[in-house]
């Protein structure tokens, strides 16, 4: 039995609000018939109007939601509205094209002149979902700099200072009546602490490089891709212009990450010798591109990335992540003959700074 609108639909100011509601509106009789829907359902679904009416409402949901849903109808022994909120349900939608989105879904029943009828009123919240994930990797981010900073402080204000002040301490152990012994023995723990002195600075400054605080992403820059050279065997050829200005604190952290993170991927992935890496500021926007040669990344990854952001590890999502939230755009080409990440991103005039970031 087709339930009946007519009551409803009698009220003209009813009627304007149901047809032009920005939410998808369903009107289904107890058995979960589709007896009216408005025009946002055919934009929302992709269906057209005469293709639902008089189907079960059921064809609006995933398949693997179906067997749940005649349960909801038991809102029909109740005046109450519920409200289904795909945060906690995850609750989905299907269109006509088999894809899915999650939805915001209040169901209501209504009394008619001709009984109950429900009302599901279906919002697609994928924007809000998106927007909220999006947030969300932007403050871990955030979490994850802001942590990294911390530990990099710790670093050389509390283990860095302390193991200068032993080294202090075993200079002053040296005497000349001192066996030859003793004094092997006392170069060779000079010479340990020594190198760990070396790598507690080294920790320190890769977790947060004082540089690019003080003097900005042209040193940093520089500082980074001298020490990877030397600690990896890789050959980088920088270019980045020996005029460059100081742009803003977070768009100088993001590109210093992601061309930290980039040449990591190459070190890691690519077997390759030589990278070349180069930034450029134009008027409006600065770009950074990271070259290898190496072996390329799989297709098949390279296409789950473009898709869906998979890819390996965290290191593609949380370059591209970065760059977005600064309105930027992620690139990233790959083949048998090497890879190319190029990141862009807006530079706002008063975003600069007057002093020079550094020399040749």
């Amino acid at each position: 039995m087709r339930c009946s609108f007519q009551s409803v639909r009698s009220q003209a100011l009813f009627e304007t609000l149901y047809e032009f509601s920005p939410d998808a509106i369903v009107v289904s009789d107890p058995e979960g018939v589709i007896g009216s829907i408005n025009a946002q359902v055919e934009r929302v679904f992709g269906y057209a109007r005469e293709e639902l009416l008089g189907q079960p409402v059921e064809i609006l949901i995933p398949e693997r939601f179906r067997s749940m849903h005649p349960g909801h109808r038991q809102s029909f022994n109740t005046r109450a509205s519920v409200r289904l909120m795909g945060i906690g349900l995850e609750l989905y939608g299907r269109r006509k094209d088999g894809t899915e989105f999650p939805a915001d879904i209040m169901l209501s029943p209504v009394e008619t002149a001709e009984g109950r009828v429900m009302l599901s009123v279906i919002r697609d919240i994928t924007e809000r979902k998106q927007s909220d994930q999006t947030a969300l990797a932007a403050l871990l981010i955030q979490t994850q700099d802001d942590e990294r900073r911390r530990f990099a402080r710790e670093l050389h204000d509390s283990v860095g200072q302390g193991l200068i002040s032993v080294r202090m301490g075993l200079d002053s152990l040296r005497r000349p009546e001192a066996t030859e012994k003793e004094c092997q023995l006392l170069m060779h723990i000079t010479d340990t602490l020594d190198k760990c002195l070396t790598e507690t600075r080294t920790i320190s400054y890769l977790l947060h490089p004082p540089l690019l605080d003080e003097v900005g992403l042209f040193s940093a820059a520089r500082w980074y891709v001298e020490g990877f050279s030397e600690r990896s065997g890789v050959q980088v050829n920088l270019n980045i212009p020996n005029d460059l200005k100081r742009l803003s604190a977070a768009l100088e952290l993001s590109l210093f990450r992601i061309l930290q993170e980039s040449l990591v991927n190459v070190h890691r992935h690519s077997h390759c010798k030589s990278v070349d890496v180069k930034l450029e500021l134009g008027t409006d926007e600065i770009a950074l591109e990271v070259r290898d040669y190496g072996e390329g990344m799989p297709s098949e990854l390279l296409e789950r990335f473009r898709a869906a952001g998979g890819g390996r590890g965290v290191g593609l999502r949380s370059m591209r992540e970065r760059i977005s939230e600064l309105g930027g755009r992620f690139e990233i080409q790959s083949d048998k003959t090497g890879t190319l990440i190029r990141v862009t991103a807006p530079v706002k005039k008063t975003g600069l700074s007057a002093r020079n970031a550094g020399g040749a």
